[in-house]
């Protein structure tokens, strides 16, 4: 077991925004370990004892907008960081990456509610809902809208992770072919193929519907451009639920625009949040969601689970679960 020199269970530090209701739970799941909570970084008078803490722990849960290299400087003792977030892009500052503090992170708690909401977004496409949306505040009643099925058409899934699985398994529900990718492909149940990330082209050309779901790393910095764009059906639906920059949000624009795919559902941008001008917010073809993909009432619920069964590996002395590779970016 990971003891403090005086005989302590580690204590953790929450830095940002967890619910009072959230921090009870750690704090009794972990008793008698210390549990103190430090709100905003920046404001050292919000806490002293909180900043005194932080110099000394060992354990830090939090979001990782809330960690950059001056929370890093004030750490001496810090051994592991448990990121509330999936993504770990804006926490792998240089500091961090060569230092020997272990990262983990969500992986695994939002695939439910954003592959839900990635099935969301393509029934309603497929049921024509955008377009029936706007005709009921003009009381306007036309049946000749263009509508569809899921059914036997060709999913796409680029990024076979967590949230691509659950996407997968939700498809096949709907007796959907699914074709993924997948860095090191291997035979999943859900899909019909898993085929490795330098055949993407291939899930471009043949897909109804793409969901973008890989991390953000340098490789997956716009990967979806005007090109890969142009290579799609003109009938197909673009889904992200990734981060905003792994698409040319410009070539998007304009591929939807110029006809050249349907339509998009999108949560994730460039800039967040989308600003007013962006002529997203207006397309008749887009469907924008503020980021919200992987918010359930139960994420933060799997989250906290996992941290505490982590927390009693991290003082057993046992491999925690999720460790990011730091080369990697995932």
């Amino acid at each position: 077991m990971i003891l403090e020199s005086n005989g302590k269970l580690p204590g953790v530090l929450v830095l940002g925004s967890l619910g009072h209701e959230h921090i009870s739970r750690v704090a009794d799941a972990i008793s008698p370990a210390e549990v103190v909570q430090l709100q905003d970084r920046t404001d050292v008078r919000e806490s002293d004892a909180a900043w005194g803490f932080m110099k000394n722990a060992e354990v830090i849960l939090t979001w990782g907008s809330h960690f950059g290299p001056e929370v890093l400087q004030q750490t001496g003792n810090l051994r592991w960081v448990q990121v509330l977030s999936a993504g770990v892009n804006n926490l792998l500052f240089p500091e961090l990456v060569e230092s020997d503090v272990v990262i983990t992170n969500a992986q695994g708690c939002y695939g439910i509610p954003i592959a839900e909401h990635c099935l969301a977004l393509m029934l309603a496409f497929a049921r024509g809902l955008p377009a029936i949306y706007r005709q009921q505040p003009a009381r306007y009643w036309n049946r000749s809208i263009p509508i569809g099925e899921l059914h036997r058409k060709t999913l796409g899934i680029l990024g076979l992770g967590g949230i691509g699985r659950q996407v997968a398994k939700r498809a096949k529900g709907f007796d959907m072919r699914v074709l993924a990718t997948r860095n090191n492909p291997v035979p999943y149940e859900y899909a019909d193929e898993v085929l490795p990330t330098v055949e993407q082209a291939r899930v471009l050309q043949e897909s109804d519907f793409l969901v973008v779901a890989v991390p953000l790393v340098p490789e997956t910095e716009g990967m979806i451009g005007a090109n890969e764009l142009k290579s799609m059906k003109s009938s197909a639906i673009l889904i992200n639920v990734a981060r905003g920059s792994v698409i040319d949000e410009e070539a998007l624009i304009a591929a939807l625009g110029d006809g050249e795919i349907a339509g998009a559902g999108l949560d994730v941008f460039e800039e967040e949040p989308l600003p007013a001008g962006s002529p997203l917010w207006m397309m008749p073809n887009v469907i924008v969601s503020p980021h919200v993909s992987g918010s359930s009432p139960m994420s933060r619920g799997r989250v906290l689970d996992l941290f505490i069964a982590n927390y009693r590996r991290y003082v057993a002395g046992e491999d925690l679960l999720n460790v990011v590779d730091k080369g990697r970016g995932y």
